[in-house]
């Protein structure tokens, strides 16, 4: 399929683009074998979370750790990335007509990078003719061969009906292009699907006017995170510029010089809570022996890190790393030094907890099981080996953060001002952090106890009441967490009334669970 499609365009042989694979092969494996030796340090770190009342500066000391290994990442992965460009440069025939920069978006761009993450990235060009635009074309559907041949894309991932009905699909899913289907599409020819055929093949100015055209007129298409979210952080992992004309660096000049109107702040703040709203990191407590099941890019990583990418939209921060840009928000008092802290906890542990997932599965598959220790006692030794276990005290400790912090940020929305949403101090001596750590270690005897101090007798005589009398001080997501710790925990001491009247009123009142 690559040797037809080139045609006369290279005269690469196959043994030649078998040498290529084989070095692309190599380097990606010295990043994982790299990752992996660099974790154990934080691992290390990871396991020192199981003592409740664990060690003062543990959280900043786990912060750096992981933040050293997923900055070293992404510098690794945007060499790798360099590799894949120059060697499709020279498969070429052609030369390249005109200078320009391959730039990366996304995770890569952040500085959040795996070495089976998805590469998003597009061309900016210094112009743009028939003769320009068919040559970047070929040498982008060259990096998709390049990419493609590690044999980490499933066909199905690239769109290509025509083998739906007979190809049985046995890759496994690594490294590769974000994809052709409807919901991917961020490389320089696009998905295909859309009207304009090279959708990331453009020049700074064509990428600019296009990024002020939706700024300026935001759609409903803003609130799934439209293009100028996805560009608010950019990065160049190959450059040909011989006239010294930083592309990528001119259009981010002109995007921070922009001013956002009534339209776009409100669809910012809207883009906020929908964001906010639509993530759900509160898994059943019912386990089976393996402990929680748990899918670790959707339940635990996408919050922290769009959180973080929101916020500096509403605060019209310059977005550089994820890291160095919330240590800046730190630094300028822009947001308070306590959420600055939650913040850098919620976002090393979300990184690394992708991270070791990915690395423990050799793929992008991102399951795993959290241990509950109650529960594993009359697991086999053979059955826990089956699965890879996070640490409980990690998981809990991370849930203890979010659950608050996505409570008081939705507390907030509509509210107040952007700034004052995050310059207000927040405490996390939050009523629920005790508790929240003992019901996702499955201590069911201990949740009860710690609800019964908070709540009173009325607890255990009527939980109906004792929530109702709570609720006047509790976001609805606070609300929502406390009915299914309160019902949880009293099926797990079998005391199936209770539950069931809780669950009754929770659907009488709508209150999701």
């Amino acid at each position: 399929m690559q040797q037809k499609y080139w045609g006369k365009d290279s005269k690469i042989t196959f043994e030649k683009q078998n040498q290529i694979t084989n070095q692309l092969k190599e380097s990606l494996n010295d990043i994982r074998h790299k990752m992996r030796t660099d974790m154990v340090s934080a691992a290390q770190l990871a396991d020192k979370y199981e003592e409740e009342d664990h060690e003062r500066g543990l959280d900043m000391r786990f912060y750096n750790a992981v933040k050293k290994i997923s900055l070293d990442c992404s510098e690794l992965v945007s060499s790798l990335g360099d590799q894949i460009i120059q060697e499709s440069v020279k498969l070429l025939v052609e030369k390249p007509p005109c200078d320009f920069q391959a730039v990366a978006i996304g995770s890569l761009a952040k500085g959040e990078a795996t070495p089976y993450s998805d590469l998003e990235y597009l061309f900016i060009v210094e112009e743009k003719t028939k003769k320009t635009t068919s040559y970047f074309e070929k040498l982008a559907i060259t990096t998709y061969f390049l990419i493609g041949n590690l044999g980490e894309t499933k066909l199905s991932y690239m769109a290509i009906d025509e083998l739906q009905t007979w190809f049985k699909d046995t890759a496994t899913n690594g490294l590769k292009i974000d994809g052709l289907t409807t919901s991917a599409g961020n490389i320089p020819t696009g998905n295909g699907l859309t009207k304009s055929r090279n959708h990331f093949i453009v020049t700074a100015e064509e990428l600019i006017q296009r990024y002020k055209d939706m700024y300026n007129n935001p759609t409903e298409e803003s609130l799934r995170g439209d293009l100028t979210a996805m560009l608010t952080c950019t990065r160049p992992f190959y450059s040909k510029l011989d006239k010294n004309k930083d592309f990528c660096e001119e259009f981010r000049a002109q995007v921070d010089a922009l001013t956002p109107n009534l339209a776009r702040s409100t669809m910012n703040m809207q883009m906020f809570e929908a964001d906010i709203t639509k993530f759900d990191f509160l898994p059943t407590v019912k386990v089976h022996e393996g402990g929680y099941n748990a899918d670790v890019k959707k339940e635990l990583y996408r919050f922290p890190s769009i959180l973080l990418l929101d916020l500096c939209i509403l605060l019209r921060a310059k977005m550089d790393t994820s890291w160095s840009t919330l240590e800046r928000l730190i630094q300028e008092n822009t947001i308070s030094t306590k959420l600055g802290e939650v913040l850098k906890f919620s976002l090393a542990a979300a990184v690394y907890i992708r991270l070791s997932a990915y690395l423990f599965h050799n793929s992008h598959d991102d399951r795993m099981s959290v241990a509950a220790s109650i529960r594993l006692k009359s697991a086999s030794p053979a059955r826990k080996r089956m699965r890879w276990f996070l640490p409980n005290g990690l998981y809990c400790k991370m849930h203890a953060t979010l659950i608050p912090l996505k409570s008081r940020m939705s507390a907030r929305c509509g509210n107040l001002k952007p700034r004052d949403l995050v310059t207000s101090e927040f405490s996390m001596d939050s009523v629920w952090s005790k508790v929240i750590t003992r019901f996702f270690s499955g201590r069911c005897e201990e949740t009860f106890s710690a609800l019964k101090g908070i709540l009173g007798d009325d607890f255990c005589r009527d939980p109906v009441a004792a929530l109702k009398k709570l609720m006047p001080s509790l976001t609805e997501i606070s609300v929502s967490t406390l009915v299914q710790i309160m019902a949880e925990t009293m099926l797990m001491c079998e005391e199936f009334q209770s539950a069931l009247a809780l669950y009754k009123y929770a659907f009488d009142k709508n209150i999701a669970y």
